[in-house]
């Protein structure tokens, strides 16, 4: 259900600007997000207990991230295709991710672009720091959301974004027991970093 939903989006972008692209210019684009603060309203619904303890994660998690894409100008702005890796780091858990975005970059003013972007993860080795010992299976979740550039050669990027982020527990042993049996970190996350 959600891959066909992210290749209808792309699809939908393509169609659009299709009538530009054929006599466009295209360029490489390094994307790097240093930070994104996110936020999980769900994430204190779970919690592993054992051996008297209880554990849970913070409601807040950092996204650090790369992406490497293509960039398609018209004379309105740009449509951009990427792919990158990153890494959620949250109190208690962590997971590798690798992605592929679309965006929209339409020019509001000269050295400043928004427009609409969204795109599909996996997150993979997913990790619990705390004491339980409880896994993880590995998951994909989509994001979407509104960006802003600012700048002329280097761009300043800065974003407001959904991330669909359930983790699925695998099992719990040693005692542990795992409530309820997924992980919801899915939540709003506000980006900033460089394009180059």
């Amino acid at each position: 259900m959600k891959k066909p939903l992210i290749l209808s989006a792309v699809l939908c972008s393509l169609l659009i600007l299709a009538p530009g692209i054929t006599s466009a210019a295209t360029d490489w684009i390094l994307d790097i997000c240093p930070g994104v603060l996110m936020v999980h309203p769900k994430g204190d619904d779970f919690s592993v207990q054992g051996s008297g303890q209880k554990e849970t994660v913070s409601q807040a998690s950092t996204y650090p991230s790369a992406a490497l894409g293509m960039a398609v100008e018209f004379p309105e702005g740009y449509f951009d295709l990427k792919a990158g890796v990153g890494m959620i780091v949250n109190s208690r858990f962590n997971a590798l991710s690798l992605f592929a975005q679309t965006g929209l970059s339409l020019e509001v003013n000269p050295g400043f672009l928004m427009g609409p972007h969204v795109g599909y993860a996996l997150y993979m080795n997913p990790t619990w720091w705390g004491d339980g010992d409880v896994s993880f299976s590995d998951t994909g979740g989509v994001m979407g959301g509104l960006h802003v550039l600012l700048g002329d050669k280097m761009l300043y990027y800065f974003s407001l974004d959904y991330y669909l982020m359930e983790f699925d527990v695998d099992k719990a042993e040693g005692g542990w027991t795992a409530s309820p049996n997924q992980l919801d970190l899915s939540g709003l996350g506000v980006a900033f970093g460089g394009q180059f």
